[in-house]
């Protein structure tokens, strides 16, 4: 299996999404308010791209943990592999691990954390922190 940094897109395969939102004319120095709103939809719509992005990846490594993937590649731990095989620091690895278990005892969160919306907590009482 690859690592991430193998995964890694190149600059110019990474430049690619970003070139479907060309910057808006005019954008340099003092915006006016009509490019200054194309800029914060540009804005919103990646955000949009980026909850879905990690919702998948959550929901992937939910799976990813319950089926040990990590131990049949030799790591310790969830945490292990997200820190030393992923790359994440491990305040990172520690958040996604937790928030793996989490959506693992709650599907249910799945739809609300790709939207973007907040989780209603009431139902998660129980849950670590996410």
């Amino acid at each position: 299996m690859n690592t991430a940094r193998e995964l890694a897109p190149s600059a110019e395969t990474a430049a690619a999404p970003l070139a479907a939102f060309p910057p808006p004319a005019g954008a340099a120095g003092g915006a006016p308010a009509a490019t200054a709103r194309q800029a914060a939809e540009r804005l919103a719509g990646l955000l949009r791209r980026e909850h879905g992005a990690m919702a998948d990846f959550l929901l992937a490594l939910a799976d990813f943990d319950r089926d040990r993937g990590w131990s049949a590649l030799g790591h310790a731990s969830l945490f292990d592999f997200l820190h030393r095989r992923l790359g994440l620091s491990a305040g990172a690895a520690q958040l996604r691990k937790t928030a793996a278990a989490t959506l693992q005892r709650y599907p249910e969160v799945i739809e609300p954390l790709r939207d973007g919306r907040p989780i209603d907590p009431s139902h998660l009482a129980d849950a670590p922190c996410m």
